[in-house]
């Protein structure tokens, strides 16, 4: 975001330079009919807030400092025979084929991490799909118990709380699991989506 914001500023950097380029072009075909002629004000040219020189008034028209302009935009500044050239940076930006590359990038790591997703998910169905054998045998030998004051008989109870938490654990990680498919699935149909927007143009 920065970065694009950095190529905004240069960009409209370039089109105020354009502007003064076009009118200090036109001002210097003329500045030589202005030899001789009165000086007939002076103005102040600010640059966000900031005084970067002073301008002319001459013949009802207002001349800029070039050299001036040229350095409070950072731009190069070369004085030819019959007038000034100004360079500014020309912003440049990623083309639409690098775009595009790194939208295939993403593309394949979501889906790398989708499908190894869908690899665990179906272990764990597989796993679930049956009783969870040392819980049920467990299970079997609390059941078994007829006096259940005995220390045997709780401490029984406590492991088969233990094995049921492992089992239902391992449940809401199955579920976790769904929910990062459904997830991984709208990131691969958004990237998708803006790569074919982008090879629309």
């Amino acid at each position: 975001m920065r970065k694009n914001i950095k190529d905004f500023r240069k960009y409209a950097v370039g089109i105020v330079i354009g502007a003064v380029l076009m009118y200090s072009g036109q001002a210097f075909g003329e500045t030589i009919s202005n030899i001789g002629k009165k000086v007939t004000g002076e103005l102040t040219v600010e640059l966000n807030g900031n005084d970067i020189g002073t301008g002319v008034v001459i013949s009802n028209k207002t001349y800029l400092p070039v050299r001036d302009i040229a350095n409070a935009f950072k731009a190069g500044i070369e004085v030819k025979e019959g007038g000034v050239s100004l360079t500014t940076e020309v912003p440049t930006g990623p083309d639409i084929s690098d775009k595009i590359a790194s939208l295939d990038d993403q593309i394949r790591s979501v889906t790398g991490l989708r499908d190894n997703a869908i690899k665990k998910r179906d272990r764990m169905e597989a796993g679930l799909s049956e009783p969870y054998k040392p819980l049920v045998n467990a299970q079997q030998l609390l059941d078994s118990f007829t006096d259940t004051t005995v220390p045997a008989y709780q401490k029984q109870k406590e492991k088969v709380a233990e094995l049921q938490k492992i089992v239902d654990d391992a449940k809401q990680e199955l579920s976790d699991l769904e929910a990062k498919i459904i997830e991984y699935d709208k990131q691969i149909t958004d990237l998708e989506a803006q790569k074919a927007q982008l090879q629309s143009k």
